[in-house]
């Protein structure tokens, strides 16, 4: 979930675009009511007598054309409520995913940092020690010291691996509360 602002965009554009597309459908209905005019007029015959001339023009739908934008408007705003609901599932299932992501990185640095690296270290006085008593060979207590070494890198990855876990959770939760 590297680009959580994308996402964040995604989501906020979502609403809105199906914002727009219900004022579209909106403004689509309201065309197809049949436009009326009433007219109302005076004149003067030519024999001198007074008249109105009164008339009544209904736009009645011959193709249907707006009938059929009004439809198409409407599904255009049931697709863009859809895509804007999908990208907020997508967000939240991203940021369900970080955040196990971190919790996953926690424990495992926790795990360095609380039993494996005391437990080496430990060993690692130890096989001094023996090796000081001559116990030990110099090839011995390079091995235990570089198992050492080791734990000690994959604590440091462990650790990188939270703050990466981290980074994305903080994207996805701004993705999220938009």
């Amino acid at each position: 979930m590297r680009g959580g602002r994308a996402g964040l965009r995604g989501a906020a554009g979502g609403r809105a675009g199906a914002e727009r597309a219900r004022w579209r459908a909106q403004l689509a209905e309201a065309r197809t009511v049949p436009s009326s005019e009433l007219g109302l007029a005076y004149r003067r015959r030519g024999d001198g007598r007074d008249s109105f001339d009164a008339g009544l023009v209904l736009g009645l739908p011959i193709t249907g054309g707006r009938a059929a934008e009004a439809r198409a408007t409407r599904f255009e705003e049931s697709a863009a409520r859809q895509r804007a609901a999908a990208v907020e599932r997508d967000s939240a299932a991203a940021f369900r995913q970080a955040l196990a992501a971190a919790q996953n990185a926690l424990a495992w640095l926790e795990l360095y940092q609380d039993e494996l690296l005391p437990s080496a270290a430990a060993q690692g006085a130890v096989a001094g020690a023996r090796f000081e008593a001559g116990d030990l060979s110099r090839a011995e207590l390079l091995a235990v010291q570089a198992e050492l070494a080791r734990l000690r890198l994959d604590r440091l990855d462990a650790f990188e691996d939270l703050l990466v876990a981290w980074g994305e959770l903080r994207a996805s939760l701004t993705a999220v509360a938009d």
